[in-house]
């Protein structure tokens, strides 16, 4: 074996107690002989091993012995003086100090034994003891508390990679830290394990065929090292009863003295974990909870392979009784993980339909690898598997939208139901749909199931039905969630302000935690700063208090979007670049996707960057088309930041066309067309755009904010600067509520300057704000747009089509000189010469696009300032 200097200055450090506690072959033995024989002891040294079922006194015999030889006792014929007190009197008159190693203790059978050294140790301090055991049944930490003692367990015994390394150049091998982690993870550490690898990939015969470890030499290492541990390990269970519970008990990768019962029925499961760890082949982690076992990772794989090969039917009912456990202890992960290896359909759909959304979070693999392995007509009768299997694949299948489309409650009365044992049932299979109808972009269908939910939910909540508290909390947050993203924000911040009241009085933290954060982010859209952040306090308030990872959980990326949100309102491109950092695109339902490609977007745009927000946004809608159309929140958000990049670019005519696109309406869209119509030098189509400042059921706060401020510049333009003032101070005032300061930057900073001599100081004295003076102003003072008229659209389209002049008159009932005289307008306006230059300038412009069903280009449709 290697030399291990971080075990080696563990010894070094001399403390009167050192355990070193580890399974068989851990390399315990070894590593003291190398530390005796390094002279890293000064002093007399007396090594003593424990006989089989070795008692009290035989015990102080053998260590009389051991230090009569080493010197520190004189030989004496008779003595009556008891046989401890002897030894601690010798010890105690030492004149140098003196080392006692017992090697093998689990091999003591009296408890009294423990109590009598530590009691030697405390009254003599000439002597240090060091323990080998493989037991945790000795010198657990709370009975030598009192001492300076050093504990090794079996996780510092294991080899490191970098000890791996040294081993295999010990054997002859060229080795690098790559091969020395595969051969980690392979012998999982466990030094006599690796140690029978290295010397079977350094047999002669692999050193013909090359000098270095491939894939080849390792498998057939690896194959030689599991016979060696089969002869080396399995005799030392004889009985076949003992034998069968030892391969069952390697089925799960933790065994507690509870399942171990449930693996063996009627054999004293607990009892032989003990034994077993006794005599140093298993693992023990002790906690409040009770203890753990688990095998070494090389001996689960032999104990695996064994059982597998001996007795496959009583594999398959252990994975059987273990997937059960698991799902009975709330753990889906592990239930599914052994109704996979157990092959078992109806199990598998039994997991998956219990634990679905935890699976969805935390188990994707394992949770495709099931939808993969039971055929879609086995669940074909289960809603839920079908909402589950179809958002797993990712493959729209119209017979399973006919299946879970079908209305769970339309003949149910809803208080009858709440107090029924199906509302279960009908709450998590009600929010399986949700989550399909969200991937498929069928918002419309998804409110009317969430209207449904919401119902229930409540009637099930006003019944005191305690067994679906979290079921109705959860749903409740579902519910919120969709109406967020179905273009309904202020039902949705209701919704989610129903969730965390019902999570709170559970109460249940994981939960209220989650509906504050996606709560926090519904507010933060509307640009209401501090409503956001007392949110997100609460948020945290529910994580810490239940020791929750923040950036973990179903609304952690909500949270973390709307960290960015309000780190923007308040102009803090930095925190708002931190919180992005964080920010988890691949959540398990990606719900979050627009408004993070929203806030990263936003965070592009105000750090100079508007081709890199477009760019993010290009990206996304690719990945999300379906989940961008109408009756979406995803299409209007996306497409008014889209807007905004294009203007920051000065690209009007392309803005121009985004916002007079699908959603043109929408009154996302409106501080758009407002700001457009200001920058493409129409203050007053802007007035225009902006008379109803409080008319937006969607925009909040921040599109109040935004309108006024754009009033306010539009007055300015046209030169009437009582109103110009009126409008920015009545914005000021709404900022200096609400903390948010985004809107400012959003105009010309000369010009509110200018507007401020009119302010009464007070609000002027806002603008003076250190972030406001910092930031460079996000869009131009103007931007170029070219206007055509309605006989010109239509030209250029026809143009683009590739019509002639003749044929171009002919379609619009002119004559051929009428139509040269609209072309000769329409190239004058595009600054084009020719025909191609004239296209090519309308498509740079934004002013065709390919049309959607033909893949012709056709023409955007532009407004004259409306």
């Amino acid at each position: 074996m290697v030399e291990r200097p971080r075990l080696l200055s563990e010894l070094d450090a001399a403390a009167p107690l050192t355990v070193l506690r580890g399974p068989l072959g851990f390399g315990k033995t070894t590593l003291l002989a190398q530390w005796l024989h390094a002279d890293r002891f000064d002093g007399a040294v007396g090594w003593v091993r424990a006989a089989t079922e070795a008692d009290t006194a035989s015990l102080w015999e053998r260590v009389h012995d051991t230090l009569e030889q080493a010197g520190i006792i004189r030989p004496t014929r008779t003595n009556s003086t008891p046989m401890l007190a002897r030894l601690r009197r010798a010890i105690a008159g030492s004149a140098e100090p003196v080392l006692l190693v017992i090697d093998q203790f689990e091999r003591i059978t009296d408890d009294d034994i423990e109590t009598d050294l530590l009691e030697l140790l405390r009254d003599t301090p000439q002597l240090r003891l060091i323990v080998c055991t493989r037991s945790s049944r000795y010198f657990r930490p709370h009975r030598v508390a009192d001492l300076d003692a050093t504990l090794v367990d079996p996780r510092d015994l294991l080899l490191t990679v970098e000890e791996i390394t040294e081993l295999l150049r010990s054997v002859g091998l060229a080795a690098d830290r790559r091969r020395a982690a595969e051969l980690h993870a392979d012998a999982g550490g466990w030094p006599e394990m690796t140690r029978a690898i290295a010397l079977a990939l350094a047999r002669p015969a692999s050193r013909r065929r090359r000098d270095t470890a491939d894939t080849a030499d390792t498998a057939e290492a690896v194959s030689a090292a599991s016979d060696y541990l089969r002869d080396r390990l399995l005799p030392e269970v004889r009985d076949r009863q003992r034998l069968d519970f030892a391969l069952a008990s390697a089925v799960p990768a933790e065994v507690t003295p509870e399942l171990a019962e449930i693996i063996s029925p009627g054999f004293p499961g607990a009892t032989e974990l003990r034994r077993l760890e006794a005599s140093g082949l298993l693992f023990v982690s002790m906690s409040s909870g009770g203890d753990t076992y688990r095998w070494p990772a090389a001996v689960r794989r032999v104990l695996l392979a064994e059982l597998n090969e001996r007795s496959p039917d009583l594999a398959r009912t252990v994975r059987i009784r273990v997937a059960r456990w698991c799902q009975q202890h709330h753990q889906p992960g592990g239930a599914l993980r052994h109704a996979l290896d157990a092959q078992d359909q109806a199990l598998i759909i039994e997991v998956v339909e219990a634990g679905w959304r935890t699976l969805m979070e935390r188990h994707r693999d394992l949770l495709f690898q099931a939808v993969m392995a039971v055929p879609r007509d086995v669940i074909s009768g289960s809603t839920r598997s079908l909402a589950v299997r179809d958002l797993v694949l990712h493959q729209p299948d119209d017979d399973v939208l006919n299946v879970v489309l079908q209305p769970a409650t339309d003949s149910e009365d809803v208080a009858d139901l709440a107090r029924s044992s199906s509302v279960a049932d009908v709450l998590d299979t009600g929010t399986a749909l949700l989550h399909v109808l969200d991937r498929r972009g069928r918002y419309d269908l998804a409110l009317s199931q969430a209207g449904v939910l919401e119902d229930v939910a409540s009637a099930a909540r006003g019944a005191d039905n305690d067994e679906v508290a979290e079921q109705v909390a959860g749903t409740a947050t579902s519910v919120g969630v969709i109406r967020l993203l179905a273009d309904d924000l202020e039902g949705g911040a209701r919704a989610l302000e129903h969730a965390y009241n019902y999570a709170s009085d559970i109460p249940n933290a994981r939960l209220s935690g989650d509906a504050a954060g996606i709560l926090a982010l519904a507010l933060a859209l509307r640009g209401e700063v501090e409503r956001a952040r007392s949110w997100l306090d609460r948020r945290g308030a529910a994580t810490s208090a239940s020791a929750i990872n923040r950036l973990s959980g179903p609304g952690s990326a909500f949270a973390q979007t709307a960290l960015t949100l309000v780190a923007l309102e308040l102009l803090d491109t930095s925190a708002a670049g931190a919180a992005l950092a964080d920010l988890d695109d691949d959540a398990p339902f990606q719900q979050n996707w627009a408004f993070a490609a929203y806030a990263r977007a936003q965070h592009a745009l105000y750090v100079g960057d508007p081709v890199g927000g477009l760019r993010i946004l290009d990206e996304v809608r690719a990945r999300h088309a379906p989940r961008a159309g109408v009756g979406s929140t995803a299409g209007p958000l996306l497409a008014a930041t889209e807007a905004e990049l294009l203007l920051a670019c000065g690209r009007g005519n392309e803005a121009n066309g985004v916002l007079n696109g699908t959603h043109s309406h929408h009154p996302m869209l409106q501080v758009g067309h407002a700001r457009l119509a200001l920058l493409g030098g129409q203050p007053a189509a802007a007035l225009r755009r902006t008379r109803d400042v409080t008319s937006s059921r969607t925009g909040g706060r921040r599109t109040q904010l935004d309108m006024l401020l754009i009033r306010g510049i539009a007055h300015h333009r046209l030169e009437q600067p009582r109103s110009a003032a009126d409008a920015i101070g009545f914005a000021i005032r709404a900022a200096r509520a609400s903390t948010s300061l985004r809107p400012f930057a959003a105009v010309s900073r000369a010009e509110l300057e200018a507007i401020a001599e009119h302010l009464d100081p007070a609000d002027a004295d806002f603008l003076s704000n250190p972030a406001l003076r910092a930031v460079v102003p996000v869009f131009p003072r103007n931007v170029g747009l070219v206007r055509l008229t309605g006989r010109e659209r239509l030209l250029l389209t026809r143009m683009a089509a590739g019509e002639s002049k003749s044929q171009i008159a002919e379609h619009l009932f002119i004559s051929v000189n009428t139509a040269k005289s609209h072309l000769r307008s329409l190239y004058r306006k595009l600054d084009a010469n020719t025909r191609d230059q004239a296209i090519a300038r309308a498509g740079a412009l934004g002013l065709l696009q390919p049309d959607a069903r033909s893949g012709e280009l056709s023409v955007l449709i532009q407004t004259n300032g409306r």
